[in-house]
C-alpha cells in the first residue's frame, strides 16, 4: 500500500472514534463520580455515533452507550436512601414515544439497575419502584444546580 493511501486509511480510522469528552459538554459530579457525556451523532436517517455517557470515580470508569433512535437524552444526579444513582432519560420526541424511559446506575459499584428500554411504554413505574420518591418529576434542562445534563442527538445535515 502507497504511504498516502496507509495515512488517508488510517486518518478514515480514527475519525470514527469518539471523542472521549466532547467540548461543550461539561461533566457534572454525582456524589463522588463524575459524569461526561457526548452527544450522538447522526446524518439524517443515518446513525454516525451513539450517546456516550462515562462514569468516572477514584480512577473506575463505566462507559454507556444509547442508542440514537430515541433522540433525547437527560441525566440526572439522585440520593435515594444514602446512596448516589444516576437516572438516565432515554426519550424521543414522538407522538408514539413514552413520556419517559428510564435507566438508573448505581455509582457505588456502577451497575445498571435499569435500562431505557421501554421506548413505546416507558417504565416510569420501574424506576419508581427503585428510586421511590426521590424520582425526578422531570428531568429539567434548566436546572442550573450542575446536578443534571440534556443532550440531543446532532445532525450533520442540520
Amino acid at each position: 500500500m502507497r504511504p498516502t493511501l496507509s495515512l488517508l486509511a488510517c486518518s478514515a480510522f480514527l475519525s470514527l472514534l469518539p471523542p472521549a469528552h466532547a467540548a461543550g459538554t461539561p461533566p457534572f459530579l454525582c456524589g463522588d463520580s463524575v459524569v461526561h457525556a457526548t452527544p450522538a451523532q447522526v446524518r439524517g436517517d443515518v446513525w454516525l455515533q451513539d450517546f456516550i455517557v462515562s462514569v468516572e470515580r477514584g480512577g473506575e470508569e463505566r462507559v454507556l452507550r444509547f442508542k440514537p433512535e430515541n433522540d433525547f437524552l437527560r441525566l440526572h444526579c439522585v440520593t435515594h436512601g444514602g446512596r448516589d444513582y444516576l437516572v438516565v432519560d432515554h426519550s424521543c420526541g414522538g407522538s408514539g414515544c413514552a413520556d419517559h424511559n428510564y435507566g438508573v446506575v448505581d455509582l457505588a459499584d456502577f451497575r445498571e439497575l435499569l435500562q431505557p428500554t421501554e421506548r413505546y411504554r416507558g417504565n416510569e413505574a420501574a424506576a419508581r419502584a427503585l428510586l421511590g420518591a426521590d424520582l425526578p418529576a422531570s428531568l429539567d434542562c434548566r436546572d442550573t444546580a450542575g446536578a443534571s445534563l440534556c443532550l440531543h442527538a446532532e445532525d450533520e445535515l442540520e
